[in-house]
């Protein structure tokens, strides 16, 4: 997040850059079965549960729901903000023994599976405080 702006601000931002319509996406991740959506000026939040076996396409693209079963991940479609507040909004983040994302956009558009727990230690302070 740039300075002074908040998580809202961010993923407008974001959206704006990606060419995704948020409202759009918003919408769809309310409405599919294991969708997250978390929009607050501390954190904002799209995420889905998704099955790591699945072919890539159905794990990246939120409209290809029809054939994910067997869900052991979340799939973080965008999320910004203070992520130390996460499990005040989503109690059950940690359901799943896997996260999904995908880092770098247009430059690399890899996804990463990373364990729960590495995932939750990134949730931690790192300062010495």
């Amino acid at each position: 997040m740039r300075s002074g702006e908040n998580a809202r601000q961010t993923m407008e931002r974001y959206f704006s850059w990606g060419g995704r319509n948020m409202e759009e996406d918003l919408r769809l991740f309310n409405a599919i079965p294991g969708g997250v959506v978390v929009m607050s000026d501390d954190l904002c939040l799209m995420a889905r549960a998704v099955g790591v076996d699945a072919r890539g396409i159905l794990i990246l693209f939120p409209e290809q729901t029809d054939e994910l079963v067997n869900c052991n991940a979340w799939m973080i479609h965008f999320m910004a903000g203070d992520l130390e507040s996460l499990p005040a909004h989503v109690p059950h983040y940690n359901s799943y023994p896997f996260v999904c994302y995908v880092r770098g956009g247009r430059f690399d558009a890899r996804m990463r599976i990373i364990p729960i727990h590495r995932f939750s230690s990134s949730l931690k302070p790192s300062r010495g405080d």
